[in-house]
């Protein structure tokens, strides 16, 4: 198995963290319909640029960040939303 460059690696973090942060602001916005359109944009960029492994390795790296954003997102509620249904028994 050979490694992948330092600079497919650096643009694949990059463009991942692109997506994954329009995805998040798309979703807390309520912009889903405007910037949908825009989402796969870094995944083709990076397929395009180091071809389909680094648009695959692009989409994973994605998906493990939203993963983690939108657990934690989760997480942060649960603990209100637990005590605001103490409150109201």
């Amino acid at each position: 198995m050979e490694s992948a460059p330092l600079q497919v690696l650096v643009e694949t973090a990059m463009l991942a963290a692109v997506s994954g942060l329009a995805f998040l602001l798309s979703t807390l916005l309520k912009l889903d319909s405007s910037l949908g359109y825009f989402l796969p944009l870094p995944i083709a960029i990076a397929a395009c640029r180091s071809g389909p492994r680094a648009g695959w390795d692009t989409m994973g790296a994605t998906a493990c960040l939203v993963l983690g954003v939108c657990q934690q997102r989760r997480q942060q509620q649960y603990p209100c939303a637990q005590q605001q249904q103490q409150q109201q028994q």
